[in-house]
């Protein structure tokens, strides 16, 4: 029997984790780099043209652990290629996973706070409830400005559990005795 470590790293747990699709969850842009129809399983999808489109290697098992703790998972991409990214998340077997989906421009802002909005209102989770993973620096400073807690994956290597580890310990320096250090959200 294994040992969730969600619970561990969060002792005040999440309701809700918030990922970015492009460069965040998967390798690419979709919709301009790949695109439907996909072949293949796992990881790992071939697109239309032969095109091989990949899942960040520790995606699938941070959002199975999340899942697993009781935690919810949205995605917000800025992407306008909606169907497309739906596609891509069912191909992926991820789309079921998630209580919100949202591929859209941002409706004239350069950050997600329309998502954001949307996913508050749709769930009733509140912003200091949700943790938030990007690769745009614009999405997380918009994103901490709303009072989410929230981490940059930087290209090349998207979602890791780095970063899960990192925003882990940052929380969890709210707590008394501990000294806060401002990383300015580099990661």
């Amino acid at each position: 029997m294994s040992v969730s470590l969600i619970p561990i790293l969060f002792p005040k747990m999440p309701k809700l984790i918030v990922l970015d699709l492009d460069w965040t969850t998967w390798v690419g842009d979709c919709g301009k780099d790949f695109f439907g129809p996909y072949t293949g399983t796992g990881d790992l999808l071939f697109d239309a043209r032969g095109t091989p489109v990949r899942l960040y290697p520790d995606v699938r098992a941070i959002l199975t652990e999340f899942a697993a703790a009781g935690v919810k998972i949205a995605f917000a991409s800025r992407n306008p290629a909606t169907a497309r990214c739906e596609e891509a998340l069912r191909a992926f077997g991820l789309f079921d996973m998630a209580c919100v989906f949202l591929a859209h421009p941002s409706g004239g802002t350069n950050t997600k706070s329309v998502h954001f909005a949307t996913i508050h209102a749709r769930t009733g989770i509140a912003y200091s409830d949700m943790l938030f993973f990007d690769d745009g620096p614009v999405n997380i400073e918009g994103a901490r400005a709303l009072g989410i807690p929230s981490l940059q994956c930087r290209y090349p290597n998207g979602l890791t559990w780095a970063h899960v580890y990192v925003l882990g310990g940052l929380l969890n320096m709210d707590s008394p005795g501990v000294e806060k250090v401002d990383v300015g959200g580099a990661w």
